[in-house]
């Protein structure tokens, strides 16, 4: 069985355990339900092969004559390359699109994710269908592929959406660790030192106490977030998930869903970043 489809299996089998534990028992409502479906219907069938195709016509334009120029690479430095570049370059793109004053485009596509009331492996659906356009970790990997390193390509794009699996799910495995193993506080901090852990994702999408939205931007790797003060660790889960003054009740499906092509009139409130 393909790397590929593991992946997919672990996700729906995270998905399938938290609906069974009742984990989405009552979450949604029906804009909740249609944004899901028709976000991960549009970007899977539409959206991400036309950005495979933007991308591979950028890197034959860009760099010509340079097509499996570094296919001797060995597998674990061009997996190590892309990881460390893939999550830089996420961190900026992500910074950028959780700061509505300098990039108000950004952060209307991205807010799509963000405008869920509650947490779970569903939201890795929730994105905004043009959002996929400037995804890093896409980039990045066809770049490899088109360099030649096609196999640690596919390692690192699905290691990269394992890891937001295992960040967005409803279940907290870092507490497991905390609350069961002896020093559990002292492993999961030493964890914490160079990955992010669901307990510094989970804080990103929330508000109120324990919730910090323009903290931990990166999907693996925290030692950026460290690098550049955007850590924040919790003491617990956030207060409340969501963005203050942005929901379905305030922002059409439809926009959420479609940014730019569809726009609300409703006047909003913006968030302010924290210092």
């Amino acid at each position: 069985m393909e790397i590929t489809h593991i992946i997919h299996l672990l996700i729906l089998l995270i998905l399938a355990t938290e609906i069974v534990t009742g984990r989405h028992k009552g979450v949604y409502d029906k804009d909740d339900l249609l944004l899901t479906i028709g976000s991960l219907a549009i970007t899977r069938l539409v959206m991400s092969p036309l950005a495979a195709g933007l991308v591979a016509l950028v890197m034959v334009t860009v760099l010509p004559g340079f097509t499996g120029s570094m296919s001797e690479t060995p597998i674990w430095m061009a997996l190590l390359g892309m990881v460390l570049l893939g999550d830089f370059l996420f961190y900026w793109v992500h910074r950028a699109a959780h700061n509505p004053a300098k990039f108000p485009f950004l952060y209307k596509l991205h807010a799509t994710h963000h405008t869920a009331t509650f947490m779970n492996v569903s939201l890795m659906a929730r994105i905004n269908v043009f959002w996929v356009f400037f995804q890093p970790y896409l980039w990045v990997s066809g770049l490899a592929v088109y360099l030649g390193m096609t196999e640690a390509a596919v390692y690192f794009f699905t290691g990269m959406m394992a890891w937001n699996a295992f960040t967005h799910t409803n279940f907290r495995w870092d507490d497991g660790i905390r609350n069961n193993l002896p020093k559990g506080d002292a492993i999961v901090q030493a964890i914490e030192w160079v990955f992010i852990t669901p307990r510094l994702h989970h804080t990103h999408h929330g508000y109120g106490k324990d919730g910090k939205a323009f903290r931990n931007y990166c999907t693996m790797l925290s030692i950026y977030d460290r690098m550049f003060g955007t850590l924040f660790i919790p003491e617990g889960r956030p207060a409340k998930y969501g963005i203050i003054g942005r929901n379905n009740k305030n922002t059409s499906l439809w926009e959420q869903l479609a940014y730019p092509i569809f726009k609300t009139r409703k006047k909003e409130v913006v968030p302010v970043q924290e210092a």
